[in-house]
């Protein structure tokens, strides 16, 4: 039994994988999906054109960037209701934005920041919106990045 479902496991990978659509385009084409989220990190520009978009009851959110010892991964989670303004960021739970970053496998977590929400149409689940924020790093808060230029344009 326990040999029939290692096979069955592989073979439902072995299928996936095999189905798997490249996403490869050469650099001088046009992005494939409509996605653009950029920011800059220290005054090192991030750009993807495909983020990882999840949903619940509650919140968007929105992930790229790869972990690891010379990487560096964003998160940013919004409020799905939320209307256009600008939110700043105050460490409430009420708060309708929360921004976490690993880089070189250390954790940032806001100081301080906002939001500026430029629209949001949640019939077309659309949402268009530029972000900054100060980032203390979360055991000995003696680390900072600046988060500048965020932007992003998310199908959700």
């Amino acid at each position: 039994m326990k040999s029939k479902l290692i096979l069955l496991f592989g073979l439902t990978l072995f299928s996936l994988s095999a189905c798997k659509k490249d996403n490869t385009t050469p650099e001088t084409s046009t992005p494939a999906t409509s996605n653009p989220f950029s920011l800059k990190h220290d005054d090192i520009l991030f750009t993807t054109y495909n983020p990882n978009v999840t949903l619940n009851e509650f919140m968007i959110g929105i992930t790229a960037g790869t972990i690891g010892e010379t990487g560096n991964f964003y998160q940013l989670g919004i409020k799905r209701n939320i209307q256009p303004g600008t939110y700043e960021y105050t460490g409430s739970t009420d708060d309708p934005i929360v921004f976490l970053i690993i880089s070189d496998q250390l954790v940032f977590t806001e100081e301080h920041g906002s939001l500026t929400v430029l629209s949001n149409d949640t019939i077309l689940k659309k949402i268009v919106f530029n972000f900054e924020f100060e980032m203390l790093e979360n055991n000995s808060h003696s680390d900072t990045i600046q988060i500048t230029e965020g932007f992003g344009n998310i199908d959700y």
